[in-house]
């Protein structure tokens, strides 16, 4: 009976906040690549679509099913809960796959109705914010005993949910990747151009990453980093740049298309990101955008944070420095710019380790066998 779901017939409910975005290219590549028909369930607090079907319910119908509900004591959280179990059954879901684990915390009642097996991924602050975790103390506790199986993207991230409370036996590091299309970038490495992306926020630290550069400019004045995305911090990092007086020297134009980037990658020389552990405790996973920077053979200057480590070897594919030691990160920016050699050693270096350690194609199959095996002991065990 095990052998009933096979990789051409298994359908997949993939289950994000949003569309995919930029940000998350792994989303459209799962979409596209994992077995069988995947249905992107997306939305947030449980007012989920399909893309290309459309909302699972009307603003009335919920407003009537949500009146009905509360007669008999139960809330709206619960009338969202019955049509996605309504849809699960109808698209005769085999097994879930759930982006974000406090995603999956106000998901799981559905999950249970509907005896859907599922597998999260948890990618960043879901395993790090301390309101997060203080918020789904007893949901994740519960995550961790009924799903499939638990994605962690870095290995620092596996340990933290271990300490979480879930079994090491259940917990599968498996980073998502850049797209292949950077492996298919020409760095011009005779550019002495920077380039950073992300979001302005605590946690990558943009300051940071402005004050190192500006510590480079000193033997390097015709430098210029270009700072892409917004968020935050962004007004307090043009108004650093602005007291700095290096406007001409480092760019913040706000956010990017995906054609541009891979465009700008083409005219970098290395790519910078100063990750820290923010206050409220929020951590990266394993930043997709260095993995696009080594893939795209950019050298990475960068820090020794949560799953960076894991995919930027020191001295190898690029340079490391402690969080918040600005000195260190500005003197490896120099490196690179002073030494065009060790500039094509890196970057060809992190190209290569990339594909081979951590391509987009590894991880789709990982997560497929996964999804599979979840699928199939449904079966058993019914």
């Amino acid at each position: 009976m095990a052998q009933l779901v096979k990789p051409h017939n298994i359908r997949i409910a993939l289950i994000s906040r949003s569309e995919a975005k930029f940000s998350e290219t792994f989303i459209s590549e799962q979409i596209k690549r994992l077995p069988g028909k995947v249905f992107h369930y997306f939305g947030n607090s449980g007012n989920l679509s399909i893309a290309g079907y459309g909302a699972l319910f009307s603003r009335t119908k919920l407003a009537v099913l949500a009146v009905i509900y509360k007669i008999i004591g139960l809330s709206i959280h619960d009338a969202k809960m019955r049509f996605l179990v309504r849809s699960l059954h109808r698209n005769k879901i085999d097994v879930a796959l759930v982006h974000f684990g406090n995603t999956a915390a106000t998901l799981l009642d559905a999950f249970r109705k509907s005896k859907t097996p599922f597998i999260v991924i948890f990618h960043g602050y879901d395993a790090s914010r301390k309101d997060i975790l203080k918020e789904h103390d007893l949901d994740y506790k519960l995550i961790f005993r009924e799903a499939a199986s638990i994605i962690a993207v870095s290995k620092t991230m596996c340990q933290s949910l271990i300490d979480l409370g879930c079994s090491q036996q259940k917990i599968h590091h498996i980073a998502c990747p850049a797209s292949d299309k950077f492996l298919g970038i020409s760095p011009n490495y005779q550019n002495k151009r920077a380039l950073s992306i992300g979001r302005f926020v605590d946690k990558k630290a943009p300051y940071h990453t402005i004050l190192a550069f500006s510590e480079a400019l000193r033997s390097h004045p015709e430098a210029i980093l270009t700072y892409y995305g917004d968020g935050p911090l962004h007004n307090m990092a043009k108004n650093l740049v602005r007291y700095l007086r290096l406007e001409a020297n480092i760019k913040l134009p706000g956010r990017i298309t995906p054609a541009e980037y891979l465009i700008e990658c083409s005219q970098a020389r290395l790519y910078i990101q100063h990750s820290i552990v923010a206050e409220n405790g929020d951590s990266e996973g394993t930043p997709v955008a260095i993995q696009e920077a080594s893939a795209a053979a950019l050298p990475v200057v960068s820090t020794l944070h949560a799953g960076i480590p894991d995919v930027v070897i020191h001295g190898e594919t690029g340079l490391l420095s402690e969080e918040h030691d600005v000195s260190t990160m500005a003197s490896h920016i120099s490196q690179i710019l002073d030494d065009m050699q060790l500039t094509e050693r890196l970057g060809s270096a992190g190209r290569n380790n990339i594909k081979n350690n951590h391509s987009m194609q590894s991880h789709i199959e990982k997560t497929s066998d996964l999804l599979l095996l979840a699928a199939r002991s449904r079966l058993l065990n019914n």
